[in-house]
């Protein structure tokens, strides 16, 4: 019940849709990339999410039922296919806040409100990092699975400044890479887009540092 009422609060924050490496033939089946861990040299994991039409997880998948598209066509091949249920499989989070002006008083306390419930939603094996960011992007907290230390934080967070939005989704994707399990994904919870001119990185900077990562954006 836990994970699937995540997917739900994951699926509302939906910012950044991410191309897929992997495809199924079946078009009413989405396949999600959770994680990628490329730590072996001649061989990469990749986690998804393989859901069917109404939302379910499809089980019983083998290497026929993927394949590789896109610029690794012809070049690489799924050599397996385990499959883990939901339950089983831990991941790290960054929570990306925006801090900026325009979320005085009541945005800011509507997104501590979201984050906390995100942070309630998880595992207690489930890691979360927080980055913040106004004109500047702040690493607040690095990862760390103590509810009390994530509720502090969120408890002192203050607003001020532009909004540097695309700046502060890079800084998050750098950080999902040092995440310390093979699974991770960003979670943004902002009032709007980039304001002020004041990222040094782009929207198609950001979205392209997810996809090579592997980092699913929410």
């Amino acid at each position: 019940m836990k994970r699937r009422a995540l997917r739900s609060i994951i699926a509302l924050l939906l910012l950044l849709p991410l191309s897929v490496v992997f495809t199924q033939d079946e078009p009413s089946i989405t396949l999600d990339i959770i994680g990628i861990d490329s730590t072996e040299l001649t061989d990469v994991a990749v986690l998804a999410t393989v859901l069917d039409a109404s939302g379910q997880l499809v089980s019983g998948l083998d290497v026929a039922n993927f394949s590789i598209g896109g610029d690794l066509r012809g070049l690489a091949e799924i050599r397996r296919v385990n499959n883990v249920t939901d339950d089983a499989l831990n991941f790290a989070s960054v929570l990306v806040i925006d801090t900026s002006s325009s979320m005085a008083d009541v945005p800011l306390a509507e997104a501590r409100e979201a984050a906390q419930i995100y942070i309630d939603a998880l595992e207690p094996g489930d890691p979360v990092a927080i980055v913040t960011f106004g004109s500047d992007v702040k690493r607040v907290l690095g990862y760390t699975t103590d509810r009390a230390v994530l509720q502090q934080v969120l408890d002192t967070l203050r607003y001020g400044g532009k909004t540097a939005l695309y700046d502060a989704t890079f800084r998050g994707i750098e950080l999902a890479t040092e995440s310390p399990l093979p699974s991770k994904v960003i979670v943004i919870l902002s009032d709007g887009g980039e304001f002020g001119d004041v990222s040094e990185h782009s929207r198609d900077e950001s979205i392209r540092a997810a996809t090579i990562n592997g980092v699913p954006v929410y």
